[in-house]
Parts: C-alpha cells; sequence; structure tokens
C-alpha cells in the first residue's frame, strides 16, 4: 500500500493495515506535533458517539494504534453509517483535536480497495474524502433470506401468516425496548431476572441493528428477518417499553406486556396531537397495538388514569412500579464502585443535568458550562446527559475534569445512582429520580413556551415540580450553592412528590411482582388477529370493489326507485321518514328503500318497511340506479352520485353552531381545518337540492355548504309536520310505549355534543353535568326525564341507579314523537329547540360552558343570549328553580317574535310543499 502524505506541520497516516483478529492497524507520524500521549478518536457522523483509543508511543512523532472492530461476541462495537478519525494531541492544558489531511499521491490512494466483511453481519470500507478526509462506512449485512426487499416483503406477506400456525414456545421471551434501538429500561431489568432465576427460558431481543452489545444469554434478531417474523409468530411472551410494529398479528394465548418507558408529563396517546387529530387510519392503527397488551406496568394510581385515559386501556393494570427503578433501592449504596468505572473522583459531588428534547433543529442547552466550571468545580463534577441530536454537537474536551457527557451511557439509573443534584426541565426522568429522595432543579429557561406548546402537559408544572424553577445559569449557580436550604423550603412538596407520583415500587422489588404476575397467573385468552382473513379482505375491501361495481350499474337507465336514508343509516325518522310517508301515500308508482347499516335492519323488519343493507353487493341495482335520493346527513366521501340520480339533502336542523366551511376553528378528532373543508367541498357537490326551513337557515347554507340559491328548498322541515298533526291518543301510545306514568310532567332533556369531547376519531363522550340527585330529591315523583343523547355519545350513557326516574331515550327511532309527549325542554345548544318552538311548550336552556362553547369549540350565528327562547341557567340549581315553574305551570314565556323568524313556514304542509316542488323541477330538467 502507498504511503500517504501529510500536508505541512500535521498529522499523516504511514501504515494501515487490518490484521486476521479483524483490528485496525495504523501508524502516525507528525512533522511537528508530540504524539507521546496522543489519542485517536473515531466519531460518528450520524449521532456523534465517540470511541478513543490510547497508542503505543514509538517516538516523539510517531505513535502505533490497534483498534479492535469487534466485541468477544463478534459485534461491530462502532455505529453504523460513516465515521471520522480525529487526532487529539495534548497540550498545555487541554487536548487539541486535528484531522488527519492527507495529500494523494500520483496513484490513485483509498484505505482499501475492498469492502471487508467484520464480525457476524457487517460490512466495513475504509476511504477518504473529497476533502481528504480519512473515513470508515459501516453497514449490516443481510441473511441470504433475507438479502433483497422482495425476500423481505415474501417473508412478512406471505410466510408470516403460515409461521402462525405453529405451536407456540411457551418459553420463549422477546423483548424489544426503544423502537428496536436499545438494551435498557424496564425490558433489560426483566430480563436480568429472568436469565438470574428462570434459565430455561429462552430470552430474544430484537434490534435494528444486531452489533448492539448485550451479554452471552441473549438472543439477538434483526428487525424484519425471517428469524424475527419466525419469533413473532411462534414466542409466548412480548416484553416492550414503546409499541410493537402494525405488521405484529397477536395469537392467541401470546402475552403482550407494555412497560412503558416513563411516567407521563407531556400528552400520549389519543391526547397527543399526532393522534388527537390524526387520521381514523392512524387512530385505529395505534388503537390496534394498544388492544394488544395484556399487562401495562403503573408506576401509581396517577400513572394508571392517565393511560387508561390516553390509550382507552382495558385490561390488567400491573400496579407494581418500573422495574428498571428497582436498582435504586437495592444499589443505592454502589456508588463509589460506579464512580470508578465512570472515571468521577470519589471526592466530587455530581450533578446530572439531563434535560427533555425539543427539537432536533433548535435545541439549544442556555447553559453556560464555563461558568459553572468556575462556580462549582471545586465541589461538583457535572454529568450531561443529552439526546444525540444534542450530544454530537456539544464538543466537550476529551478528558475534562469537570464536564462527563454520558449521553451514549446505557444505563441512566447508574447514573441516578451517584447522583446528588438533578438538574433537568420537563423530562419524564423527575418521576423516576424521585425515588431517591434528593434535590431536584428545574432548569426551565422555556416554561411559558413548553407548557403553551400544542403537544400540551397533564399537570400544572410550576404547582407539581418538588424543586426551585430557575431560568439562567446564575440561578442555577446560586440554587447549588444553596441547596441544602432549598431542600428544607422544598421538603413538603417533595413529600407530596414523592407520594404521588413514586407510588408504586418502593422496596425494589417491582421486576420480581411482574415477573410473578405474567408466568403464573392464567394466560389471558386473548384474541387472535385473522391475518390470512385481514389481509384476503384488504384486497377485496367493499369501498374498493364496491364502487366500481356501483360506478358501472350507475351508468345503467334510472328506475322509478327512491332510496331514503336517515342519521346515517340508522334511523327510520326525521324529515326523510315524512317524505317517504307522503309519497308511499300519494306517488304509488314508485319502489321505495330504506338504506340500512346491518345492525339496525331489525326495526325495519318489524314493522315491514322496505330496504337495503348499506353497501351491500345486493343493493347496488337498486341505490346505483334510483331516480332520487333523500338523506339528512353525509354519505361515505368516495360513494359517487350516478349521472341521472337526483339528491336531496334534507339536513337535520335549523343552524345556531357554525356549519361547515363557516367553521374557523376545528376541534373534531382527526381533522385539520383544511382537511375539513376539502370533505365538506367533496360532499356537497353531490347535493343537487338543500331543505331549508326558514329564510336564516337559506343564508347560512348557502356559505356554510357552497350551495346556490336555486338549489336551496325554503319549505320549512317535513318532520315538524308531526307537531302540527298528532292526536291525543297518538300522545297516550307513545307514553305507554315508555311506560311513563300519565300523572308525571315529561321532561325531554336534548344535549348537544362537543366537538373536542371525543375519545379518538369516531367516538365521542359524554359527561351529563346535572346533578341528578338533587333533582331527584326536588321532583322524584312530579315529573321523568326523557335524555335524548347524539347518536355520537348515545353509547357512552351511564344512568346506573336512575332508572326509574331518568329514561334513555336516545336510540328511539323519531325525536318528533318525544316531542308531543313533553311538557318542556331542557337542551343546550341543539338545533332541537328550534323545532319544539312549534309547539309553544316551556323551554330551559342549561348551558354550563356557554363562553367555552361559542368562542372556543364552534362559534353560533347568532347571540345566543339575546335570542334563545326561554331562560339561560348554568347550575343544576337555577335549574330546579325553572323546572319548579313548569311543574306548578307557572312558566311563561312569549315565543312569537322566535317563531315569526324560525318557524313561520312550518304550519303541517311541509312535506307537502317539498315533495310537489321535487317533482316539479324532477320533471322540468328531465
Amino acid at each position: 500500500m502507498p504511503k500517504l502524505y501529510v500536508t505541512k506541520n500535521l498529522v499523516y497516516i504511514e501504515n494501515v493495515s487490518l490484521s486476521s483478529n479483524q483490528e485496525l492497524l495504523l501508524t502516525l507520524k507528525s512533522n511537528k506535533n508530540n504524539l507521546k500521549d496522543a489519542v485517536l478518536e473515531i466519531r460518528s457522523n450520524k449521532n456523534g458517539k465517540a470511541h478513543y483509543f490510547n497508542g503505543n508511543y514509538l517516538n516523539s512523532y510517531e505513535a502505533s494504534f490497534t483498534i479492535p472492530l469487534t466485541n468477544q461476541y463478534s459485534d461491530f462495537i462502532f455505529e453504523l453509517g460513516k465515521s471520522s478519525f480525529h487526532v487529539l494531541i495534548k497540550g498545555e492544558k487541554d487536548y487539541i483535536s486535528t484531522i488527519p489531511l492527507f495529500k494523494q499521491s500520483e496513484d490513485e490512494v483509498t484505505f482499501f480497495e475492498k469492502d471487508h466483511r467484520i464480525g457476524r453481519d457487517s460490512q466495513v470500507k475504509f476511504y477518504l474524502s473529497q476533502l481528504n478526509f480519512p473515513v470508515m462506512s459501516a453497514k449490516l449485512l443481510w441473511a441470504k433470506i433475507d438479502a433483497t426487499p422482495f425476500r423481505r416483503k415474501v417473508t412478512r406477506k406471505v410466510i408470516y401468516p403460515f409461521l402462525r400456525l405453529l405451536p407456540l414456545s411457551k418459553k420463549t421471551m422477546v423483548f424489544d425496548s426503544y423502537w428496536s434501538t436499545a438494551f435498557n429500561c424496564n425490558p433489560k431489568a426483566i430480563y436480568n431476572y429472568m436469565k438470574e432465576h428462570y434459565p430455561s427460558y429462552k430470552l430474544v431481543w430484537v434490534f435494528d441493528n444486531p452489533n448492539i452489545q448485550v451479554d452471552e444469554t441473549a438472543i439477538k434478531i434483526r428487525k424484519n428477518t425471517f428469524k424475527y417474523f419466525y419469533y413473532l409468530a411462534t414466542a409466548k411472551y412480548f416484553i416492550e417499553n414503546t409499541n410493537m410494529p402494525n405488521i405484529f398479528a397477536k395469537r392467541k394465548k401470546q402475552i403482550d406486556v407494555q412497560t412503558l418507558h416513563g411516567t407521563m408529563l407531556k400528552t400520549m396517546g389519543l391526547d397527543e396531537p399526532q393522534f388527537k387529530y390524526g387520521s381514523k387510519k392512524k387512530q385505529n392503527a395505534f388503537l390496534a397495538r394498544v388492544a394488544n397488551w395484556d399487562y401495562l406496568i403503573s408506576s401509581s394510581d396517577y400513572q394508571s388514569g392517565i393511560s387508561k385515559q390516553a390509550y382507552l386501556y382495558k385490561n390488567q393494570m400491573l400496579e407494581t412500579g418500573f422495574p428498571r427503578n428497582d436498582v435504586l433501592y437495592k444499589q443505592r449504596d454502589s456508588k463509589d464502585e460506579i464512580k470508578e468505572r465512570l472515571g468521577i473522583p470519589k471526592n466530587k459531588k455530581v450533578l446530572l443535568y439531563a434535560p427533555t428534547f425539543r427539537s432536533r433543529d433548535s435545541f439549544n442547552i442556555h447553559l453556560d458550562i464555563e461558568k459553572m466550571r468556575e462556580s462549582l468545580s471545586e465541589e461538583y463534577v457535572l454529568i450531561t446527559r443529552f439526546h444525540y441530536f444534542v450530544a454530537r454537537s456539544l464538543n466537550v474536551p476529551y478528558n475534562d475534569k469537570f464536564v462527563f457527557d454520558m449521553s451514549f451511557y446505557p444505563a441512566i439509573e447508574d447514573l441516578f445512582i451517584v447522583t446528588d443534584i438533578l438538574i433537568t426541565d420537563y423530562s419524564s426522568l423527575m418521576f423516576d429520580f424521585g425515588h431517591l429522595r434528593r434535590p431536584i432543579l428545574f432548569y426551565a429557561f422555556d416554561l411559558e413556551e413548553y407548557v403553551n406548546d400544542i403537544r400540551g402537559i397533564y399537570l400544572n408544572f410550576e404547582e407539581m415540580v418538588p424543586g426551585p424553577i430557575v431560568k439562567d445559569t446564575d440561578t442555577l449557580v446560586e440554587a447549588i450553592e444553596n441547596i441544602e436550604n432549598l431542600s428544607k423550603e422544598y421538603k413538603d412538596r417533595e413529600i407530596n412528590f414523592y407520594n404521588k407520583f413514586c407510588q408504586f415500587g418502593r422496596g425494589g422489588e417491582a421486576t420480581k411482582k411482574v415477573v410473578e404476575r405474567i408466568l403464573t397467573e392464567p394466560t389471558p385468552e386473548g384474541k387472535s388477529v385473522p391475518l390470512l382473513r385481514n389481509e384476503l379482505k384488504r384486497i377485496l375491501r367493499v369501498n374498493s370493489w364496491y364502487r366500481i361495481i356501483f360506478n358501472k350499474v350507475g351508468r345503467l337507465s334510472k328506475k322509478d326507485i327512491i332510496i331514503f336514508e336517515s342519521f346515517l343509516a340508522r334511523r327510520y325518522s326525521d324529515s326523510p321518514k315524512a317524505i317517504y310517508e307522503y309519497v308511499k301515500k300519494h306517488y304509488p308508482q314508485y319502489k321505495l328503500y330504506w338504506n340500512v347499516n346491518k345492525e339496525n335492519i331489525d326495526y325495519f323488519q318489524k314493522h315491514k318497511i322496505p330496504y337495503i343493507k348499506r353497501f351491500s353487493y345486493s343493493g347496488i341495482f337498486k341505490m346505483a340506479r334510483a331516480k332520487l335520493w333523500i338523506s339528512n346527513t353525509r354519505l361515505p366521501l368516495w360513494l359517487e352520485k350516478p349521472k341521472g340520480t337526483l339528491f336531496v339533502q334534507t339536513w337535520h336542523g335549523t343552524p345556531l353552531k357554525t356549519l361547515g366551511l363557516d367553521i374557523e376553528t376545528v376541534t373534531m378528532g382527526g381533522k385539520s381545518r383544511e382537511t375539513y373543508r376539502k370533505e365538506v367541498i367533496k360532499d356537497t357537490s353531490k347535493w343537487d337540492y338543500l331543505v331549508s326551513p326558514n329564510h336564516y337557515s337559506t343564508e347560512i347554507f348557502k356559505s356554510a355548504f357552497a350551495m346556490q340559491e336555486n338549489q336551496i328548498l325554503e319549505t320549512g322541515y317535513p318532520r315538524n309536520d308531526l307537531l302540527y298533526n298528532f292526536t291525543a291518543e297518538m300522545q297516550q301510545s307513545i307514553k305507554e310505549s315508555l311506560n311513563i306514568p300519565n300523572d308525571r310532567k315529561v321532561i325531554l332533556y336534548t344535549p348537544t355534543w362537543r366537538d373536542n369531547e371525543y375519545t379518538k376519531y369516531d367516538e365521542y363522550s359524554i359527561k351529563l353535568q346535572l346533578d341528578l340527585e338533587l333533582l331527584r330529591k326536588q321532583f322524584d315523583q312530579e315529573i321523568v326525564i326523557l335524555i335524548r343523547a347524539h347518536y355520537l355519545i348515545s353509547e357512552n350513557l351511564d344512568l346506573s341507579g336512575y332508572e326509574n326516574f331518568m329514561i334513555d331515550v336516545s336510540d328511539y327511532e323519531d325525536i318528533s314523537e318525544l316531542y308531543i309527549i313533553s311538557d318542556c325542554l331542557i337542551t343546550d345548544y341543539s338545533s332541537t329547540f328550534f323545532d319544539y318552538a312549534n309547539l309553544r311548550r316551556p323551554m330551559i336552556f342549561f348551558a354550563y360552558d356557554l363562553e367555552t362553547y361559542a368562542d372556543e369549540i364552534r362559534g353560533f350565528y347568532f347571540d345566543f343570549r339575546l335570542k334563545a327562547p326561554g331562560p339561560i341557567v348554568e347550575t343544576t340549581d337555577q335549574l330546579v328553580n325553572e323546572l319548579k315553574k313548569v311543574v306548578s305551570n307557572s312558566f311563561s314565556y312569549n315565543y312569537d317574535s322566535f317563531i315569526e323568524e324560525f318557524c313561520h313556514l312550518e304550519d303541517g304542509h311541509s312535506t307537502e310543499r317539498l315533495v310537489k316542488e321535487i317533482f316539479e323541477r324532477k320533471e322540468n330538467n328531465e
């Protein structure tokens, strides 16, 4: 190999080779610098992790180095990707870093002309960069069976489903930490316990990079290989602290233990914006992964509650504390031993600075380390622990006597044990360190910005932390120098912090408790994911093939068929019902069918109402060839309206809350404002006509739904004809069907749903603000309350204990029938009050969150306080006072002006006007 010539006054490499033991051998020379104490640094370009090697001193200007490339397990010990070489030359005080620059000879020069296989599965190449810097480049090699992307895809898509037919290996446990990137945390603690107490078990670790060093007991496998899918298919136990990938299809009697990797301060799961406002697909994929968890480890009651909320977790909670914190109790006396291992003087106290990661592009530590050195180095050393995006740019001097950068040290628990004072900000490691009952200082220089970040936090940070918050280096140094007095000052807060967040795991038995539970308890039966069937269903999914067939059938000539749908094919109700009954009587030449969900067909079968199953292949030839569609809600965006079909959108209420394109702030799950607006436009472009109950609504519909005035049929709502045409016999029949005594007043309560009260994309919650106990105490034998919740939230309504006082009528088919038996309506912002006003009966508005709802959640089209046709109350006590007037028949209100503005078209003949208008326009268009 030719010599490599150095530029003037710098270090150069004279000889370089690779030994049979896979060691890099090289000789450094310099024509100026003394290389007696020179150190060779090999630093990863990706994450900044550095390895240091002392040389063999030959003379003042020459030193040789032997660099091992593998460990005793034949693992490549350096980082994957590119690494640079630096020579650290000892100066008068510190080491000076220099890059060995090379000038090529006349021949083309490279370190090695070939790639070399190093260790078990790494490929390494040494070369000179374009600037003549020495570079080492390393990558992993795939086994032959996994050698190409196609082979790996075949394994994942085809072989893995069949591997799941093999018997489960009852003594195989798979570990995964931080998305297969580390050998640490709670999974490692459980692994160590299993290794010691259950040596007959096969313990398997999954890594993206299988060169990560473990011990001789562990079996290492690379992610997305044949072996990986084999163990996914056959192992019984899975121990993870983040989440398994979507491809993992859990089998019956496989056990998945979610250990988590910290107590939650920042929002997580469905509370986190990326999921909270994520798509339905994204949320469902996340919840499918959560559904795999048979056990979830918790550190406190607080953690258990947040976990249930953020993950919708319903399986077993292991309230044991985190296994990784056991060493904080069992090894806290090994401080000197760990200090010696880390090279930290035993006579120095330790500060650990470990901030949370903010942004890879913008984070600046805002900490004057030199000022800390000047003030504190006599008594303390400073350990820094940063995310690698930050660590790689710190440039902590080699062999620094004050700063010890431990950003890449694998076991943070060791750092906790030697630490006397923790300096952090919003990192969850504060909750782990809290077990040691030692001082914590919160260097929160960007507190307001971080707390108000879009992600959000669960706790009031300033009230929760067990130590002082400081925002600059001077104040931080002062706090460290005054730590004894501050510890006394914050003693009560530290006790509260310890009791709340370090509740479980005291004593160091968490790992034992976790392992004994999962190994000795009866195996949860669980459900086996039908992977082959799901893959087939994906290929044959309804909205793919159905749409293709539907579009082709839709090109055929139209028949005298009318399709009706109400509230997303759930009901036989509302304006579509009124139109159906009128057309059935007056236009017998048409065949009428209701589009109904599979789970809602019983009502239609019982009452012999013609229907088609929604999105069924059998219904295509009716819906795709129908001349008219009538619905009161949106249709799926993927469903195209056939040419020649007329779509009449009856809508389902007079607008109080902003609608469609008028919504400025979208707080609905899974939607941004831009996404929502695109959906609205795509949906309303299918509507040929839109029914309006009054001129006020017409003007709003034009802007909210991008409708032209000639598309809006201002006839009044057909559903409200019943409010003028009911009979006493009809009222009595409805009351009897609901078992309502005739001697009690009927109060109908129709709370609206809140856009922002959702647990996931299509699931909303309801939190009754009524004090039911107070109401029952006041009116137990005088009233019956019927509660009609929005269909999005009615499934979560729980009225246990109030069955004879409050009746859930959320599933009652037609709310108009509930109006006519009710003596009073209680609502908030639901559009039901516009309809109920036709009856001129008492209305009370229980608007407990009026300011928030109007200003932050949706916004109103008019001043609700001025126009609400009844008293507005905000507490149950105020509501009781108004209900007393209803019960005593002393309630009075003048509805004339309200009815004139919003109900003047409704006179019992809206259906007739609308149907005649539709058919007249239809004939003119034909």
